[in-house]
């Protein structure tokens, strides 16, 4: 099963992920996440998984798990869904 869910206009993302992860009962290595920019780095080091799109800060992408050839958050998190 896999849920999709989009939080925007949060400026703490890392209390955002803690709070979806306590209300779905989730693990962080169950959980997935797209990142572009460096207020996202906090939750992409505690995911299973973290992707940073093809133009995504540069000094977020060696930190991603996966950069995909994808420009732009919109596009990609399409293709990987």
């Amino acid at each position: 099963m896999a849920l999709h869910i989009f939080t925007q206009g949060q400026h703490n993302k890392l209390l955002a992920y803690q709070q979806l992860l306590d209300t779905l009962n989730l693990k962080p290595e169950q959980t997935a996440y797209i990142g572009d920019d460096l207020i996202d780095l906090p939750v992409m080091e505690k995911v299973g998984l973290s992707v940073a799109v093809a133009d995504a800060h540069p000094l977020l992408t060696p930190r991603a798990d996966y950069v995909t050839h994808i420009l732009g958050w919109t596009r990609c998190s399409t293709r990987i869904m």
